[in-house]
């Protein structure tokens, strides 16, 4: 007669089982063999490809079919993908590291002379100044350093900010309010990997080999990223919303182009305001 197996009580639920897998979460029986270093390694490696193969696949769909994360999450079809908001952490750690664009930090001369609250910044410069006893090259430099890291923790401000336009301009076009909140995760994804991450490496690069080839002076200054940076996000929007709300082509254009504005005025103005504020506080 065959041994019965033996009764068993997981250790993360309580529940009474048999068998080397509980039956209620599916916590697996440790034995001595699962304790050996080679499996220790296996495990480390399977999850080091699984995470590659999933970022990769993940970020391809994004920049493939925008708005088909969101619709594959949304109706539960999850698990070849990253979470979004798992892979949005991801970026956002990466992108600390290193140094925003100027065009998402503008220098403080860009506040006092370039914007609609420009009069308001040139004020509070002045007053700060006078308080500090500070001269405007010294206020400058104290600004140009802190405000990269005030820049970086700001753009968490776009997921909200973008998910509140949405749920007004698509009011009704999804069951789940949250829906809307998914497809701003996706385009602020788009945004950070495609114009935060991947553009600034592909101008590095360029910078090397234009300077290797002794060609000097050349600058993707604003007049170039600008509108780079624009036709990139309108064929996004164009293509997500038109994916995701599947309304007429015509509603969708029109609704990306109103979109596209309302996140102009936010990127230049109220961001930039509050960027400027929250960095002069801190000098």
């Amino acid at each position: 007669m065959k041994n019965q197996p033996e009764d068993r009580t997981c250790l993360s639920c309580q529940n009474a089982f048999s068998g080397s897998y509980c039956n209620h979460c599916g916590e697996k029986v440790i034995g001595p063999e699962d304790r050996k270093l080679k499996v220790l390694l296996g495990e480390f490696v399977s999850a080091l490809f699984n995470l590659d193969n999933k970022f990769i696949k993940t970020i391809g769909l994004i920049i493939r079919k925008p708005g088909q994360l969101s619709e594959n999450y949304a109706v539960g079809k999850r698990k070849a993908f990253f979470k979004p908001s798992s892979l949005y952490l991801l970026l956002t750690v990466v992108y600390f590291v290193f140094t925003p664009f100027e065009i998402f930090v503008p220098k403080l001369s860009v506040h006092t002379e370039s914007t609609v609250y420009a009069t308001y910044a040139q004020e509070q410069v002045t007053v700060l100044m006078a308080d500090k006893f500070l001269s405007r090259e010294a206020f400058e430099n104290r600004y140009s350093a802190l405000a990269p890291g005030v820049a970086k923790w700001l753009i968490l401000f776009y997921i909200p900010t973008l998910g509140a336009i949405l749920m007004l301009l698509f009011y009704g076009q999804r069951t789940y309010l949250a829906d809307h909140f998914l497809l701003s995760i996706e385009i602020n994804i788009y945004n950070m990997f495609v114009h935060f991450l991947l553009l600034p490496a592909l101008l590095v690069s360029l910078y090397f080999f234009l300077n290797l080839m002794g060609i000097k002076g050349f600058n993707a200054g604003d007049s170039i990223l600008v509108p780079l940076i624009g036709l990139s996000l309108m064929r996004f929007f164009i293509l997500s919303f038109r994916r995701f709300y599947r309304q007429k082509w015509w509603i969708t254009v029109a609704k990306s182009i109103v979109f596209t504005f309302a996140l102009g005025s936010f990127a230049f103005s109220f961001y930039r305001l509050l960027l400027f504020w929250i960095t002069i506080r801190l000098i």
